[in-house]
């Protein structure tokens, strides 16, 4: 029987222009030595031994590597589909026209908050920041390219999903994938995570039309 693997997650760079207190691979100054572009270019070729069908480029801030592009390129040509999971504060219009023009398929960007003060609990940047996310995620949700938003919930944005939601939905984004807060990393200090079952029933309430929603969990305790 042969070994077929759907999806393959890559994370080109440990660098990360935010400090996020939930981050599971402590991202922010490069830790490790990334890989090189060749290094990547060898992976993606031995990967087709596995009949993978789509590459994830993720970090710490994938947009902060200055191949991202050929990188995007060469995967392409190997008949991948792309994704690139990204904090959204380092796309911009340009940024996003690029993207789509190398053949991206699908960009996740992050977002845990409706409001400034519960996304910041989260991620420490400044109001022009979360705004300029807000205002990137309006402007790659026109371009034709695939978006997706990540939350991670944790207890003190439980309250604002469903305005999540709905920004989503104004937005005409049409996937959404809620992520359990695990402490790993960095967050291994927040003390936030909300308790399984609760966090469960709390999906169920939750009132949605137009968008897909899909629930993360790397570790739950359900008893």
């Amino acid at each position: 029987m042969k070994t077929r693997i759907n999806t393959v997650s890559i994370s080109v760079t440990n660098k990360c222009n935010f400090y996020c207190k939930h981050c599971s691979v402590d991202a922010g100054v490069e830790l490790c030595n990334k890989l090189e572009f060749k290094e990547i270019i060898e992976l993606l070729k031995n990967l087709k031994k596995f009949y993978v069908k789509k590459i994830e480029l993720t970090g710490g801030e994938p947009l902060l590597r200055k191949d991202l592009i050929k990188i995007i390129k060469f995967a392409k040509k190997l008949n991948y589909k792309t994704k690139v999971l990204t904090n959204g504060s380092l796309l911009s219009k340009n940024k996003i026209i690029s993207l789509k023009k190398a053949g991206l398929d699908e960009i996740a960007i992050s977002l845990d908050g409706a409001d400034f003060l519960k996304y910041k609990k989260l991620r420490p940047v400044s109001r022009e920041i979360f705004f300029r996310v807000l205002r990137n995620i309006k402007h790659a949700s026109s371009s034709g390219i695939f978006i997706k938003i990540n939350t991670v919930l944790i207890r003190s944005n439980l309250n604002s999903l469903q305005k999540i939601i709905n920004f989503c939905e104004k937005y005409k984004i049409k996937e959404m994938r809620i992520c359990y807060f695990t402490k790993k990393g960095r967050g291994k200090n927040l003390n936030e995570v909300v308790d399984s079952k609760i966090w469960l029933k709390f999906l169920k309430k939750l009132k949605t039309h137009n968008i897909n929603l899909y629930a993360g969990f790397s570790y739950a305790n359900f008893h």
